[in-house]
């Protein structure tokens, strides 16, 4: 009765779309009941796996397309990708990332995207200068943790240490702890607008944000007065280069660094650390990799010395197929003409979701999908069917630069120190402003070997 209700009510939109595979809707709520139950990500696997490579569903009377074959996610992001835009989350994240290309559409995103320091040609020479304090931190921090022993909540740690980390390649600048804690404070407020509210009433939440961005005018202002030239971090890229950007939208670019890298690295981290205990023979065999490593390169290593580690990218790809840190893609279809995807005409204006996580757990495309297996890596991946960092002219610009982060990591603790969660820890993700990150908190105690 719900259903015919519903299908009575809509049935101008439902008769656009009425051929789609799909759950039945009920009055007047669609299906938002599925995405209560578990996480977007979650639903959007058992969507796929019910009704294939498309699927309609419905947010009130708003249909809306999940995609889940690589040929469609190689159309909507790359081939016909002018066909669609990004529209969410840029209400939700217009006060965070402002004017950044991440929520940036055509000739503004164009502009805009090739000024990134961390894709321009020169990147790895940049990279190699910032090893050495990236190296420190790593392990200053996990001395620490290794002196504590026990870790209470590890994410939490780790994200410290990223942030700082991040403050380093992007700044040049040892972070305030002040300023960690209202990037802490920007970050949980941004994770709530995303879950649907769209407004901030807390006056706290724009003190910290407004000391944030000021922070980084007045980084801007000293800076502008100092010789760069010898600098690697994204700041003194900006000032130094001609990027066409101005003041304000170089804040905003530096800021988004801090926004789309920190959690990610923090969280395959997390990943790797579990993954590694519940596989003890990929452990010793990365572990072995590494021991050889550190022999060939006693003194010191550069990103080309990495790139050499054939199994520790393995190890690397095979976390993110399992725990994508971004789960979920969202375009919509532009305003003005419909799209044919796999047959069906798509109205303008429908919601597309991408869904990382469902396609990188479809059996179609990987063999026993749900096995930790790195070595499935040695042959390519069908293109477009995996995209830990998107894919596309509008991938993530801080791949290269946040798969660094984590092999550095791996590579300076897995043969010195041994990190342990509880063994009856079940490891699960949600989603946080966008991204994965551990469900519940991680225990670990943490020892020199």
């Amino acid at each position: 009765m719900t259903t015919w209700l519903f299908n009575v009510i809509n049935r101008k939109i439902v008769n656009q779309v009425q051929n789609i595979p799909g759950p039945k809707p009920i009055f007047p709520l669609g299906n938002i009941l599925d995405l209560l139950t578990v996480t977007a990500f979650e639903r959007m696997q058992k969507y796929g796996e019910e009704y294939g490579d498309i699927t309609l569903f419905w947010i009130l009377s708003q249909p809306n397309i999940l995609v889940n074959s690589p040929e469609l996610f190689e159309e909507i992001l790359s081939t016909n990708r002018d066909a669609y835009y990004k529209n969410s989350p840029t209400n939700q994240t217009k006060p965070v990332l402002r004017s950044d290309m991440f929520i940036a559409n055509g000739d503004d995103w164009a502009r805009k995207r090739p000024t990134h320091p961390f894709i321009k040609p020169d990147a790895n020479l940049r990279f190699n200068q910032l090893l050495p304090a990236i190296r420190e931190l790593i392990n200053q921090n996990y001395q620490q943790f290794s002196a504590q022993g026990t870790i209470e909540d590890f994410y939490d740690r780790l994200w410290d240490l990223y942030f700082y980390v991040f403050g380093k390649a992007v700044l040049d600048s040892e972070m305030s702890p002040e300023l960690l804690q209202d990037f802490k404070r920007i970050m949980n407020e941004l994770s709530r607008r995303m879950q649907g509210l769209n407004f901030s009433p807390d006056p706290r939440f724009w003190r910290k944000l407004e000391h944030w961005f000021n922070s980084f005018e007045s980084l801007i202002k000293q800076r502008q007065q100092e010789d760069n030239s010898n600098r690697a971090d994204n700041l003194s890229y900006g000032l130094t280069n001609k990027t066409g950007l101005t003041i304000d939208e170089l804040q905003d670019q530096l800021s988004a660094g801090f926004v789309a890298g920190v959690n990610p690295v923090a969280t395959t981290i997390i990943s790797a650390t579990y993954l590694l205990q519940q596989h003890p023979e990929v452990k010793q065999k990365l572990a072995y990799e590494i021991g050889d490593f550190w022999q060939q390169n006693p003194d010191g290593y550069d990103t080309t010395s990495i790139e050499q580690l054939n199994y520790l990218d393995r190890v690397v790809n095979e976390t993110l197929r399992l725990y994508s840190t971004v789960p979920l893609l969202l375009r919509q279809v532009c305003p003005g003409a419909g799209v044919n995807l796999k047959g069906h005409h798509i109205p303008e204006e429908t919601p597309i979701w991408i869904s990382s996580w469902a396609l990188q757990r479809n059996g179609k495309y990987w063999p026993n999908p749900d096995t930790f297996n790195p070595d499935r890596f040695v042959a390519q991946p069908v293109p477009f069917s995996f995209l830990p960092f998107g894919a596309g002219p509008r991938s993530c610009v801080g791949e290269s630069f946040a798969r660094l982060c984590i092999k550095v990591t791996l590579i300076e603790i897995l043969t010195k120190y041994e990190v342990k969660m509880d063994s009856d820890y079940q490891y699960q993700l949600q989603t946080d402003a966008g991204f994965s990150k551990p469900k519940n908190k991680v225990k670990v105690t943490v020892k020199s070997i």
